[in-house]
């Protein structure tokens, strides 16, 4: 836990309160967007693209930004195979799933197969929002060779969506279990946020991610009792109730208001991250005993995260346009304009049918129909 003395325990109650909601909704808005509708259709032309260089064999920018990399097929992030379903992540997700399966374990599966959970190599809070669902299932229509969430046809990019998101919330308990475990791995392995490197967090980030891992295994254990006790109806109404939420993201071929053109993903097979955060600093504190000084440290953390996600280039700043698609707000949008295409053949029905019973009746005082 942070000591009273850290510079985190400067900041007064109040002004805590009013800074945890803020600073979680500044950190969305810095890096993520939702394509409009047109930069749908243009990605629809990428993905068309990106499948004709897999048919072909042939490396390009539109299949990993680290395409010409040496590495980029060795650690499998645009396999020699060129199948999606060989990438670093689908055979993670895969190998996850059947080590669980082996051991009589539960696993976070879909109902169709089509999505896991894995950890991130880096620890969320570094430079990642969070775990990662992947596809590992590449045998159905729509999936063959899907290398990112849109596709040549709108219809599967919904229902991939659609399928994800629907997977996430129904499985809330279990992936947010895996996210504050992420968050203790790093401490475990002496602090070092990312997987395989020797970057050690200076003392006061230390004492940051031991609060803010403190906090989180409090609220899943949290979540765990609300989900038992059944007061709330469904995992993600337990989790809001609890005064948090979640979104997802991925990365596609676009930045905000940016032309389509080359990736900004590194691995060719779809991936989301999920990052969950504070929402009500009250209703947190009223349902588990989370400390002020836990909500310090992770109101220090996110605005450690926010500086790092801008240096790296994520966005946040009018040279660097947010780069993660919002996963729930895509689907918001997604979903509205399908009301709106189907209202309009509706309207344009009930307009012919009045026209039809004018005309009817015009023609019933001619002819004498009466």
């Amino acid at each position: 836990m942070p000591s009273t003395s850290s510079p985190t325990a400067t900041m007064t109650e109040q002004s805590c309160k009013d800074d945890v909601a803020y600073v979680s909704n500044l950190l969305r808005s810095d890096f993520s967007f939702v394509p409009t509708t047109k930069e749908v259709d243009a990605l629809q032309y990428c993905a068309t693209k990106a499948s004709q260089d897999i048919v072909q064999n042939t490396k390009t920018q539109r299949l990993s930004k680290l395409w010409s990399q040496d590495f980029a097929s060795k650690v499998g992030l645009v396999p020699s195979t060129f199948s999606p379903q060989h990438t670093v992540l689908s055979k993670a997700g895969a190998a996850a799933v059947r080590s669980r399966q082996n051991e009589g374990a539960t696993t976070i599966l879909s109902d169709n197969g089509w999505f896991t959970v894995i950890k991130d190599q880096t620890a969320p809070f570094w430079t990642s929002f969070g775990v990662n669902g992947v596809l590992i299932k590449y045998d159905e229509p729509g999936l063959y060779g899907r290398i990112n969430l849109f596709c040549q046809r709108k219809n599967d990019i919904q229902s991939m969506l659609s399928e994800y998101l629907q997977f996430r919330d129904k499985n809330i308990t279990a992936i947010f279990k895996l996210f504050a475990d992420s968050i203790q791995d790093c401490i475990d392995r002496g602090y070092r946020p990312r997987i395989g490197k020797d970057e050690v967090l200076d003392l006061d980030e230390q004492r940051l991610f031991d609060a803010v891992s403190a906090m989180m295994h409090q609220v899943s254990a949290c979540i765990l009792k609300i989900e038992k006790a059944g007061t709330h109806g469904n995992q993600l109404n337990a989790l809001h109730a609890m005064g948090m939420d979640c979104e997802s993201y991925c990365q596609t071929w676009i930045r905000k208001g940016q032309p389509v053109g080359a990736a900004e993903f590194s691995v060719m097979s779809p991936h989301f991250q999920t990052w969950f955060y504070v929402t009500n600093y009250e209703s947190l504190q009223a349902t588990t005993e989370v400390s002020t000084e836990c909500l310090r440290a992770y109101d220090a953390l996110c605005k450690r995260f926010r500086r790092r996600l801008m240096f790296a280039g994520y966005g946040g700043a009018p040279e660097t346009p947010p780069a993660f698609v919002s996963l729930d707000g895509l689907h918001r949008s997604l979903q509205a304009n399908n009301v709106s295409v189907l209202a309009v053949p509706v309207a344009q029905f009930h307009i012919m049918l009045v026209l039809a019973c004018v005309l009817f009746a015009i023609a019933s005082r001619w002819y004498g129909f009466d």
